[in-house]
């Protein structure tokens, strides 16, 4: 159920929609898009209602209170048929979506791929940045500023992490909430620095616990500084030759700025192209922060490095490293 305003309610799905205004009859939605719409999800926006269903290719928009509406193309929508509904290509259907403005948000699908779109869907570009295919459920309270609770971090499935951005985006880095799990459906973001989630854990003695909320209003770090992650590379473009001739090795470094020694910082790496992360967890030296990894590639893959913080650091995420791998 969604209120829209004063006077307007939706009920949504599981196939379609009912709408009452003014505190009259529930009424079905007609029209080609709302009436097959398999929705179960909304977002309300200003004056625009985003609704979704969960493991489907169903988006919609709506900007006059839920009374007609249009489809929203999937990432890799083939086309549209007579009737408007969206064909998608196996796999791209919706986990999650987060939209910021009419014409802003982003959508995380069923293969844990992050998107993001600033024309209202008419395409959309793939966000690598958070370097993880283990997302869950978004939650954005302003076009920079957002969360992502994702099922397992570094390996680390037994405790409820989030990956935090504050630039839209461009980079995320881990926030460690405590063991357990997000709910489904668990995760909500008031402003940048306000959110809260619902997490089932298990007490010290091991009973399971549900529903544990936990709140903050500092955005979920901790009180402290940290210097930030950076990665780098010798080489930034191979040709497939010159690929060969190094066995197909690259070389990866950064430096996590002020650390201490001892910290672990995970680097994960992807085929541009797609398909599943791989990831390699390295311990950080003394010796200014600087750690190194080797990686076998055949094709562009984009690098991307995180750490979790500690008691008196926020964690840190790095920008994206494109290695380039060319024909010629």
């Amino acid at each position: 159920m969604a209120a829209i305003g004063e006077k307007t309610v939706l009920l949504l799905g599981p196939v379609g929609m009912s709408r009452a205004v003014g505190g009259g009859a529930f009424e079905p939605v007609t029209g080609p898009v709302a009436s097959h719409a398999p929705v179960n999800e909304y977002q309300l926006v200003a004056s625009t209602i985003f609704a979704y269903g969960t493991q489907t290719h169903a988006l919609i928009r709506s900007t006059d209170a839920g009374a007609r509406w249009s489809a929203i193309a999937m990432p890799l929508s083939r086309k549209k048929n007579k009737a408007k509904k969206i064909k998608a290509n196996p796999g791209v259907s919706i986990r999650s979506i987060a939209f910021t403005s009419t014409t802003s948000g982003m959508l995380l699908d069923t293969q844990g791929r992050l998107w993001a779109t600033h024309n209202g869907g008419r395409s959309w570009s793939q966000v690598t940045s958070a370097a993880t295919e283990h997302g869950l459920e978004l939650a954005f309270a302003s076009p920079t500023e957002g969360f992502m609770s994702v099922s397992s971090y570094g390996g680390d499935s037994t405790d409820a992490y989030v990956l935090r951005t504050t630039d839209g985006g461009a980079v995320w880095h881990p926030e460690e909430i405590t063991s357990g799990s997000i709910a489904a459906g668990g995760l909500v973001a008031t402003s940048g620095q306000n959110a809260a989630a619902l997490i089932d854990g298990t007490s010290v003695t091991g009973e399971v616990l549900h529903r544990l909320l936990f709140t903050t209003q500092t955005g979920g770090d901790v009180t402290g500084s940290a210097g930030p992650l950076v990665l780098g590379t010798p080489i930034h473009t191979f040709t497939k030759k010159r690929l060969k001739k190094a066995k197909g090795t690259v070389r990866i470094t950064g430096v996590l700025r002020g650390a201490v020694g001892g910290e672990t910082v995970v680097v994960a790496r992807r085929n541009l192209s797609g398909g599943p992360w791989q990831e390699q967890r390295v311990v950080v030296g003394a010796n200014g922060g600087s750690f190194a990894t080797s990686w076998h590639i055949s094709q562009t893959s984009v690098f991307v490095a995180q750490w979790a913080g500690d008691s008196g650091r926020p964690g840190q995420g790095s920008s994206v490293l494109t290695v380039a791998v060319k024909p010629k």
